[in-house]
């Protein structure tokens, strides 16, 4: 969490308001940046927590999105009349994320809000933070209600919203790609006051999915206007007084997709349960993870197996839905391409690998028709994706920090063999995405989230122009100011290590917060502040290992892995300048030299307190 008291911060809804300088958003020509605001995934960002740990709230909270604007949305912010501030928050898709597994459904008040003006900083070498009472701090504040409604509550593929100051307003549009603000209204000229009132009227008669909710969504409340009627039905107590809206509002909703499995397809209705995850942010994917179950009744399913039972009967399942750049390779294809090599001596890695039973794909909202028209390349459509898979469990489900050393060191030899074998490049490794799955008494770490991975003869910039990845677990470089690539699986092999580090720092058991968070400014700065700090502790050589007393077991992987870190990059300098000079060198950058690759982590985690863990993958075994 940052150094200010958040307690002090006002909430969605509580913010002050800026006085009348509406009016000065009209002139110049200049891109909104609300970079604080989004996702962070090429297209992210993201990662979960649980919703008592609000200090390692990846991306958007924390500022993580309370960066630059810019970062937030992950894109310039584009506007029919250029707005006066910089840029929105997030990168195309790096997703922050809230995590209400095991939470209320509601964040906590100490949460810092989006939308108050002391938390935005712009995206500069100082990271200021906009004046209060500003233009600049006004969007900032309006954004962070768009973020919210786009993030929690209904599932929704945009939001409009309006700024008002007085007698003057702008009508705002935000999608998970871009931000178009209105010409300004003055409410005291007879004609505009009079066009205002059409707009209004014009809006009320739009059909909801014109108005952002996702098609083919059948909620009580869309249909039932007792449902309004009923005080606190849908917002947790603490969070009456907030503009956040409550996630349980879906709960006992139905949902109609266009559903597919390997072997069949046709209509099928979904009834959604739980949120277990959603993405914190307006640019980006918006994921969202329901638990769900078919709406079938009795027996009587039009999707029976083979048993003549629904074929979801007693299984865990969740649906996760996002809204990824079109023309991305879904997540179940590359999942898909994965499985179909995992057969004979391979076979090991199905249990390291989510298990998806059926997707969906649908076209995103027709208003992006125009907007392609309207912006061009500037501009982003997005198609509407979901997925039906097995119910994983999170990290902090575990017990014993060997269980957490099984599961990572799982997830690492999985990682290897994806990149080796399907020759798939991950790039999103988060604490999020690392999953664990039971066997009985057996623990199986599991990679989860395919979204962002690409292949590995295929890597290049991100497709929609942004970092890739959540924020606190980015390779260093990838959050260098200006870094284009290429991509390399070792920056893999250092998320993986973040993740190790961040979770033994600031925990000293599972779901027990530390008292003192040491790298909490990974999880509420911008890109170029993080990218200082890593690049500091990775090239620090007096840095030694001290993880909270519960995981001291850790210590050896932490100064082993970091230490290798720091011969690659020292190596690497070396070869440059070596390079500079006209020499002739030979330096392998994938590896750092050799320095750090899937051999050296595995010979570092293959034991763990002295005692060895299980090689799955028999490429490793020792004989």
């Amino acid at each position: 969490m940052s150094s200010h008291h958040d307690d002090d911060l006002p909430r969605s809804g509580k913010g002050k308001r800026p006085s009348r300088n509406l009016g000065n958003t009209r002139a110049g020509k200049r891109k909104a940046g609300l970079d604080s605001i989004g996702e962070h995934d090429d297209e992210p960002i993201v990662e979960s927590y649980d919703s008592s740990e609000p200090e390692l709230m990846p991306e958007s909270y924390q500022s993580s999105e309370p960066q630059s604007l810019a970062e937030a949305s992950g894109s310039s912010i584009h506007s029919t009349k250029p707005p006066s501030s910089d840029s929105e928050p997030g990168s195309d898709d790096k997703d922050s994320d809230w995590n209400p597994a095991e939470s209320s459904e509601s964040p906590p008040a100490s949460w810092p809000s989006i939308s108050s003006v002391k938390q935005f900083q712009l995206d500069n070498e100082e990271n200021r933070s906009p004046q209060p009472l500003t233009p600049q701090a006004f969007r900032y504040q309006v954004a962070g209600y768009a973020r919210d409604i786009l993030s929690y509550g209904v599932i929704r593929s945009h939001a409009i919203t309006l700024m008002i100051d007085d007698a003057k307003l702008i009508f705002v549009y935000y999608d998970h790609s871009l931000i178009v603000e209105s010409e300004v209204l003055d409410l005291q000229d007879p004609e505009q006051k009079l066009l205002f009132v059409k707009m209004i009227k014009q809006m009320h008669a739009l059909s909801p999915e014109a108005l952002g909710i996702i098609p083919n969504l059948q909620a009580l409340f869309m249909y039932d206007p007792k449902q309004l009627k009923r005080p606190g039905l849908y917002l947790d107590p603490a969070a009456k007084e907030g503009t956040i809206p409550s996630n349980k509002v879906l709960v006992g909703s139905l949902y109609t997709v266009d559903y597919n499995t390997s072997t069949r397809q046709g209509k099928r209705t979904i009834r959604l349960g739980k949120v277990l995850f959603c993405s914190n942010g307006i640019n980006g994917r918006g994921t969202k993870v329901f638990r769900v179950t078919c709406s079938c009744k009795d027996g009587d399913c039009d999707w029976r197996g083979e048993d003549g039972e629904c074929d979801w009967n007693g299984l865990k399942l969740v649906m996760k839905i996002s809204c990824p750049v079109k023309g991305r390779v879904p997540e179940h294809e590359t999942i898909q391409r994965c499985i179909d090599m995992a057969v004979d001596e391979h076979a090991w890695v199905l249990k390291h690998l989510p298990i998806v039973l059926g997707w969906f794909i649908a076209d995103g909202s027709a208003i992006q028709d125009r907007l392609k028209i309207r912006f061009g390349d500037g501009y982003e459509e997005r198609t509407i994706c979901g997925s039906i898979q097995e119910e994983l469990c999170p990290i902090m489900d575990l017990k014993k920090p060997v269980e957490f050393a099984q599961v990572m060191y799982d997830v690492l030899q999985c990682h290897e063999w994806v990149y080796t074998h399907p020759r798939v490049l991950h790039r999103d490794v988060s604490q999020a995405n690392i999953m664990f799955r039971r066997d009985g008494k057996k623990i199986f770490g599991v990679l989860n989230d395919y979204d962002l991975a690409t292949l590995v003869d295929e890597r290049h910039a991100p497709t929609s122009g942004h970092r890739t990845g959540t924020k606190p677990y980015m390779a260093h470089e990838q959050q260098r100011t200006g870094w284009t690539g290429p991509l390399h699986y070792r920056h893999d092999l250092e998320s993986l290590f973040y993740v190790i580090l961040l979770l033994v720092y600031h925990y000293d058991g599972f779901g027990v917060k530390a008292e003192k968070l040491e790298f909490v400014k990974w999880f509420t700065e911008g890109d170029d502040f993080i990218y200082k700090e890593k690049y500091i502790f990775l090239h620090q050589y007096s840095w030694t290992a001290a993880p909270q007393p519960f995981f001291t077991t850790f210590r050896h992987w932490l100064q082993t892995i970091r230490d290798s870190l720091f011969d690659g990059f020292s190596e690497e300098a070396v070869a440059l300048r070596k390079a500079r000079a006209g020499g002739q060198i030979s330096f392998d950058l994938e590896t750092l030299g050799d320095n750090f690759s899937y051999k050296t982590m595995v010979m570092v985690m293959r034991n763990f307190d002295e005692k060895a863990l299980v090689t799955r993958n028999p490429k490793w075994q020792v004989a």
